[in-house]
């Protein structure tokens, strides 16, 4: 009866132990179920172009559009630029081409420019005993003063105010070999006197008039 008693005992603890030992081992398979999930929603949420990728087709060998081509509109045919043959032979040579540079355009507006500056001009000619013209007028501003030489020898061509003798406001020289000489000067409306620098006292006048054509 005691062998009995031992007996069911046993087996009670061994069923106990079978029974411990399956529940173990359907919580570690449910652990690592768990994870498993939790993993693959992870890289799901890591990845949403490989699984967009894949469920379009992509490992299966279904063609997926490129999102960045830009593909020709249907019915539309594309234009193709002819290559020319100085290209092709060069790139065929391993030689490059030379590059075409493109000029700058010029505007073909056309500028405005003011009316070019007057100038008035007074030949004034000096002889051996006599100057010449006697009196000349122009108008004020610039005026180019020419001292034409046909003393044979080398002269000088003095303007001077005419209420301020002894102040030249213009000196011309000429020598004897060159027979003439330009010079510019500035000159206000007023009255002038001219003379051949050794002989003061043969004069001619110049007359400065704003009024003057």
């Amino acid at each position: 009866m005691r062998k009995n008693r031992e007996s069911n005992r046993s087996r009670v603890f061994e069923f106990n132990s079978k029974r411990v030992t399956k529940i173990r081992i359907v919580i570690t398979i449910a652990i690592l179920l768990f994870f498993a999930g939790i993993s693959w929603i992870v890289r799901a949420h890591n990845h949403p172009v490989a699984s967009a990728y894949g469920a379009a087709g992509g490992p299966s060998g279904v063609p997926v559009r490129e999102p960045n081509i830009s593909q020709p509109e249907s019915g539309a045919s594309e234009a193709v630029t002819p290559i020319p043959d100085s290209l092709v032979a060069s790139s065929d040579f391993g030689v490059h081409a030379p590059s075409t540079v493109t000029q700058p355009r010029v505007g073909t507006g056309t500028v405005l420019q003011g009316p070019p500056e007057f100038k008035s001009t007074v030949r004034i000619f000096i002889h051996p005993d006599d100057i010449y013209p006697p009196v000349v007028a122009v108008r004020p501003g610039k005026v180019i003063i020419s001292a034409e030489n046909n003393a044979q020898r080398n002269v000088a061509l003095i303007v001077e105010r005419d209420l301020n003798p002894g102040r030249a406001v213009a000196r011309v020289p000429a020598a004897a070999q060159d027979k003439r000489n330009r010079q510019e000067y500035t000159l206000g409306a007023g009255d002038y006197v001219f003379y051949e620098e050794s002989r003061p006292l043969r004069q001619g006048k110049l007359i400065v008039d704003p009024k003057f054509n």
